[in-house]
């Protein structure tokens, strides 16, 4: 919480006093992602075994590529699209490819629109959904009408079907029968401006179950998008229009921004159909207000992160900063209800000069946490004691921040600074599904001393000419006690092992450093889907390291309830998947684990 003149504290709820409270971030790993020429990291996404999934953009005619990827050269004078899948350890590449932004942009028969619109590839937007190896597109389609539109925000649910969001000015952007808006709004007089736009795709890329212009007769943009379980899209943005639709009933239906560019962020949930809106509401004050991401919880709630010049912002009684920040811009966190009628909190972050939030993720615990990331100019953003980096780093250029806001948006449970001297920013973060969250974030870095981990797939910055000299990065941030400064051994894993002859899968994650004091730190966390056993570290009482393999033991909570553990790994190199891992609770009981399903184990 924000307890006035820039301090920070906590506010604790109850907890079981037999474990440590764990409030203290530290970098699992941290990597450089990047060629000699731009390279920008600016979506990405985690599996069950903790790989991430990033994609960007790169001008790099040696940005890391894999053997067998499916394009492994660059194509474009301008710059290509990249996807690149990054083990659990952030030690090394599953795939990494290209995916060209040129003229002959790979297109698959039987896609939607095989032909991009008059003004090329600069002017559509794309799909592509890519097979599991990195090898082989599964489909690739354009989608776009005669002007110009970008894609901004995509979210794709079990079923397969891809929801896309972003902005067109396109007066024959494709649209289908019965959706909600079938007509651009963006043209009130000789002047065109642009609509948001949200499209669902089926599985195979080959049709539109739905498309949606959304907007009023000023300037609209979607930037983020979410689904719930039943289908209902949620999208975010900014919009400059007075005559947004909204819905009866929402939180706010009437415009309060400066008519500029984009005046009020709005919150949208469109019902499965795109036929209809279930609640749509403008969020913000006198200034200028943007959605940049959001996210949801099971309950239905959206979470919205954006940037914002308003200092009547709203926000929410007993939030963690009521009061705007200064400088040009605070970072705003807002959480809707799941009528879309009001806020269940809603609060500034930020400190006396420019913040901006770009990307957000929300945890499965039954009281979810808020995860955002973005960039700072300010030397006072609020951060925690015991960050990973608690001063800003910038000099005259931004640095990443990475906050974790409580369920209540009332404290921060970490916030940091990650940068160098050049300009760093974070563009997008994710969230796995371990009891205890990991968070991944990437973005983009100028600064040749970017702090990265020991292991990590590239430790040194890749440079680039003056002007385009930037690098993506790809970060994994654990909670977990773990000092700074050198070490003598240090032995990391996540990923997914079988447990029983059923096919039930287990998923673990750790982290074990010995000082050179000869202390253990870090964190284990386990859990069997099977048995449903939780297990969760609590000390280290021993490391053991004998070349390619290394034994730890320690005390634990098993559901919460006391043991002990001992697990033992095997590291057989990159990438990964011949790597072992068992862990027995309390030993010599018999083990779960084995070869990886998925994952990695690096051993330092």
């Amino acid at each position: 919480m924000l307890e006035g003149a820039r301090r920070v504290g906590f506010r604790v709820a109850a907890y079981d006093a037999r474990r440590p409270l764990v409030i203290d971030p530290a970098l699992f790993y941290s990597t450089y992602l990047g060629g000699s020429d731009f390279d920008e990291g600016l979506g990405i996404t985690v599996d069950a075994a903790g790989n991430a999934y990033v994609v960007g953009v790169t001008g790099s005619i040696d940005f890391p590529t894999t053997q067998g990827a499916f394009q492994t050269t660059l194509a474009s004078s301008n710059g290509d699209a990249f996807v690149t899948k990054l083990n659990s350890t952030g030690s090394g590449l599953v795939y990494s490819t290209y995916l060209t932004f040129s003229n002959n942009f790979p297109i698959t028969p039987g896609a939607f629109q095989t032909s991009p619109g008059p003004l090329g590839n600069g002017g559509s937007v794309f799909v592509t959904k890519l097979n599991p190896m990195g090898s082989a597109l599964i489909y690739s389609t354009y989608l776009g009408g005669f002007g110009f539109q970008e894609g901004l925000g995509i979210a794709v649910d079990a079923a397969g079907n891809a929801y896309v969001a972003g902005r067109t000015n396109s007066l024959n952007f494709p649209t289908t029968p019965g959706a909600f808006q079938p007509n651009f709004g963006g043209c009130p007089e000789l002047t065109c401006f642009e609509n948001a736009f949200v499209t669902k795709l089926n599985p195979t890329g080959s049709a539109l179950v739905y498309s949606t212009y959304l907007g009023g007769t000023k300037n609209d943009e979607a930037t983020g998008i979410a689904l719930d379980a039943a289908g209902n899209a949620y999208v975010t943005g900014r919009t400059d229009s007075s005559d947004f639709p909204t819905s009866p009933g929402a939180y706010q239906t009437t415009f309060s921004g400066v008519l500029s560019v984009y005046g009020d962020a709005f919150v949208v949930k469109l019902d499965p159909t795109g036929s209809a809106l279930i609640y749509s509401t403008y969020l913000g004050g006198s200034g200028e207000d943007g959605g940049a991401g959001i996210a949801l919880d099971s309950s239905g709630n959206a979470y919205v992160v954006g940037a914002t010049s308003s200092t009547d912002f709203p926000t929410t009684p007993g939030a963690f900063q009521t009061t705007f920040g200064g400088g040009e811009t605070d970072v705003f966190v807002t959480k809707v209800n799941p009528l879309g009628s009001a806020l269940v909190y809603s609060t500034y972050l930020g400190g006396s000069d420019h913040d901006e939030g770009f990307g957000i993720a929300v945890d499965g615990l039954p009281s979810p946490n808020a995860y955002v990331t973005g960039e700072t100019l300010s030397t006072d953003f609020p951060v925690i004691p015991g960050a990973i980096q608690p001063a800003f780093a910038g000099g005259t250029g931004f640095d990443v921040f990475v906050t974790k806001l409580d369920p209540t948006g009332s404290a921060l449970i970490y916030s940091t600074y990650l940068g160098g001297p050049d300009v760093d920013y974070g563009k997008a973060i994710a969230v796995d599904a371990l009891p205890n969250p990991n968070a991944y974030v990437t973005g983009t870095t100028a600064s040749t001393t970017f702090p990265t981990t020991p292991g990590a797939f590239q430790t040194s910055f890749g440079g680039g000419p003056l002007g385009a000299s930037t690098d993506a990065f790809v970060a994994q941030i654990t909670e977990a006690t773990v000092p700074g400064g050198p070490f003598t051994a240090r032995v990391t894993g996540g990923g997914t092992i079988d447990v029983n002859a059923m096919g039930g899968i287990g998923n673990f994650h750790f982290i074990v450093q010995r000082q050179t004091d000869g202390t253990l730190s870090g964190r284990l966390q386990y859990f069997n889907h099977a048995t449903g056993a939780r297990v969760q570290s609590v000390t280290y009482t021993s490391l053991v390291i004998a070349g390619n393999t290394a034994t730890f033991d320690g005390t634990c909570t098993l559901n919460g309830a006391p043991c002990t553990f001992r697990v033992e790994t095997m590291d057989n190199g990159e990438p990964g998947t011949t790597d072992t891992f068992t862990i027995s609770y309390p030993p010599p009981a018999p083990t779960d684990g084995g070869t990886l399903q998925s994952g990695n184990i690096l051993i330092r």
